[in-house]
């Protein structure tokens, strides 16, 4: 099912819910995390050069290359942390050029793939919000305890009013009646 003419397609099973919707590019953002990722790949094979230039030397005065190849493992430790957990992600995130939701009981899966790779952020539903347009932001926002979580911000902003809409009559019905009180 297509959702206002705006590329998002909607797919239901009684027990779960897929949504996919375009991404929206940053290509500035896109440009400078390719760039870093170059030279992090080329700072990563001159440390590697490094540590394999002659391994075999144990004389007195080959100390100082010994305590040089330990700082240099040390970081290589760091870059390799550095840029799985900061400068991987955020390139995946902003190579992506599509979003799917998949939305079940327990969970409210936001993925952002780039081929079998990709970026996904899994959110118990014990804890995300009802979804709301933020005009602010232009995108479509949930908090997840204190966290505000935002997405779709390809979306026209009518399309995404209408997918808030009707994702929160799904997962987020609200009871109309009052609840029963005694005094």
């Amino acid at each position: 099912m297509t959702l206002s003419d705006q590329q998002v397609t909607i797919e239901e099973k009684p027990e779960w819910q897929k949504v996919v919707m375009p991404a929206e590019r940053n290509w500035l953002l896109f440009l400078i995390y390719t760039i870093l990722m170059l030279v992090w790949t080329g700072m990563f094979g001159i440390i590697l050069a490094g540590l394999l230039s002659n391994p075999f030397n144990f004389e007195v005065r080959a100390l100082f290359i010994w305590v040089w190849r330990i700082l240099l493992l040390l970081w290589l430790a760091v870059w390799v942390w550095f840029a799985r957990r900061w400068l991987w992600r955020y390139w995946q995130y902003y190579a992506a050029s599509r979003e799917i939701l998949f939305i079940n009981a327990q969970e409210f899966i936001v993925r952002r793939p780039v081929s079998l790779l990709g970026v996904t952020d899994v959110y118990d539903m014990k804890h995300v919000t009802p979804l709301r347009y933020d005009a602010e932001e232009k995108a479509i926002a949930f908090e997840y305890g204190v966290r505000p979580v935002r997405f779709g911000r390809a979306l026209a902003p009518t399309a995404a009013q209408d997918l808030v809409e009707r994702l929160n009559r799904r997962h987020f019905a609200v009871d109309d009646e009052e609840p029963f009180m005694t005094a």
